[in-house]
């Protein structure tokens, strides 16, 4: 299962074991053959073999064994073979199989931008422009400052700003790393109950708490003092009442 998921399309895996085929009756040196035939086989070997779950199992957690994949030179292997039957082409045949071999690797993929989880990237550093506000609002010289935000903002935070702490991170809501958190099962609430939210963003000692403007909230986020902050990009930010952010990481 590990290996169907790492071949996506499988096209790609198809051209490295036929560039690995190729390799193995054109290249003669030694040290090439090495690197770009019995390594990644090795790899490969490793990878399939039981005994090699069971060791990564007992070690770590089951999800990241996949990961092994990662040491497979797949591009590098493409690309040497590339190379090398280009350079051992001559004349108008290697413009031919040139051209044929750009067409192969564009279709043996997917446009990255049909992905549902990649967008065009709405500033410089990559995260979305909500993000960057948000931060750049709640940010405190010299102080980290504890915030709370919507998961689909969760992992961008901790891109953007090493100033801005969560009370939970990516692994609260991956299924994976699934951990049980109250404060996270009322941000994610359909309606947000403002006095429970509160409440527990008081107990983990959540300066900010940032929620999507449309957002229906039963109850009032004034009434348990936490007092509007400002809107950035169609999120609300609220920040508790009378806190003195020089001071306050101090004594909590």
């Amino acid at each position: 299962m590990s290996l169907k998921n790492y071949m996506g399309t499988g096209f790609v895996i198809l051209i490295f074991v036929v560039c690995l085929f190729y390799l193995f009756l054109k290249e003669k040196r030694k040290t090439y053959r090495i690197m770009f035939i019995y390594g990644p086989v090795f790899i490969l070997a490793v990878f399939i073999l039981p005994v090699t779950a069971k060791l990564m199992e007992s070690l770590s957690e089951e999800s990241i064994y996949w990961r092994l994949l990662w040491l497979l030179p797949v591009t590098v292997v493409i690309s040497y073979c590339s190379v090398k039957l280009l350079m051992e082409t001559k004349g108008k045949m290697r413009i031919a199989v040139g051209g044929a071999l750009a067409v192969l690797f564009m279709v043996s993929g997917r446009f990255m931008y049909f992905n549902e989880n990649v967008s065009l990237a709405e500033n410089i550093y990559h995260v979305p422009e909500s993000v960057r506000q948000i931060c750049d609002a709640i940010e405190y010289p010299g102080r980290e400052v504890m915030a709370v935000f919507p998961e689909e903002l969760i992992t961008f935070v901790r891109q953007y700003s090493g100033q801005v702490c969560m009370p939970y991170g990516r692994e609260i809501f991956t299924t994976d790393y699934y951990i049980q958190n109250d404060l996270k099962q009322a941000m994610a609430a359909e309606v947000i109950d403002a006095g429970e939210l509160c409440r527990l963003s008081w107990e983990k000692d959540v300066v900010y708490i940032i929620l999507d403007s449309e957002k229906e909230i039963q109850g009032s986020m004034e009434e348990n003092e936490y007092d509007i902050y400002g809107t950035y990009e169609g999120y609300d930010v609220y920040r508790r009442r009378n806190v003195d952010l020089e001071n306050w990481y101090a004594v909590h």
